[in-house]
């Protein structure tokens, strides 16, 4: 075999490689169990602060505590 056919061959295996783990972790991402997800204590929970405009956002002013 010349180097294009190998080099054919190779990205059509590499291909049907990857559509085969997308279809992989699909299939067990759609079997996973979401039960008490926020029931537990291994949440974390984020904010982008009280802001009054965009660039305000994630500033030491807009994620300070009110007093």
């Amino acid at each position: 075999m010349n180097k294009k056919t190998v080099s054919i061959i190779f990205l059509l295996l590499i291909i049907v490689s990857y559509n085969l783990i997308v279809i992989y972790v699909d299939k067990q991402l759609q079997n996973r169990n979401y039960a008490g997800v926020y029931n537990n204590c291994n949440k974390v929970w984020a904010a982008k602060g009280l802001y009054n405009t965009r660039s305000e956002r994630n500033t030491p002013k807009a994620l300070m505590v009110l007093k």
